[in-house]
């Protein structure tokens, strides 16, 4: 195969490629604008026995501020957080905490470049993976 046929193919591969990745959405995407839609916008986490309301909300702003989240609001009992990311990655995330020492709350808000609801389930989902451990860590 000369060198001008193999370019040609290579650059056909590439912008075939690059279609594809522009034009689809990933799972995750998919999930977070679905459970938007219906209301699937809250998440619970039961606390470690043990723990006080002063260590829940310990172990809470530390998950938030490990994640890169900004508190913008705090009341005892309750967290308001964001993290804006519309120019990196479309989403502006937005939270109310609210939390006893037996049940941590999480009321997602966050929107879309567009403004619309969405739901970002790994943020959330690391949120609450990191709050389960700083209480793992707490009760030891």
């Amino acid at each position: 195969m000369n060198t001008h046929k193999s370019v040609s193919i290579l650059i056909a591969l590439v912008i075939g490629l690059s279609a594809i990745t522009v034009g689809c959405s990933t799972g995750a995407t998919k999930q977070g604008k679905a459970m938007a839609e219906s209301g699937q916008n809250i998440f619970t986490v039961e606390t470690a026995s043990g723990l006080t309301v002063n260590d829940v909300e310990k172990v809470v702003l530390k998950a938030l501020s490990n994640r890169g989240w900004t508190v913008t609001s705090q009341t005892p009992g309750e967290i308001n957080a964001d993290l804006n990311q519309i120019e990196k990655r479309s989403i502006h995330g937005i939270i109310v905490i609210n939390y006893t020492e037996k049940l941590i709350t999480i009321r997602d808000k966050s929107v879309n470049d567009k403004g619309e609801p969405f739901v970002p389930v790994r943020w959330i989902t690391h949120l609450v993976r990191d709050m389960k451990n700083g209480m793992g860590i707490a009760v030891n």
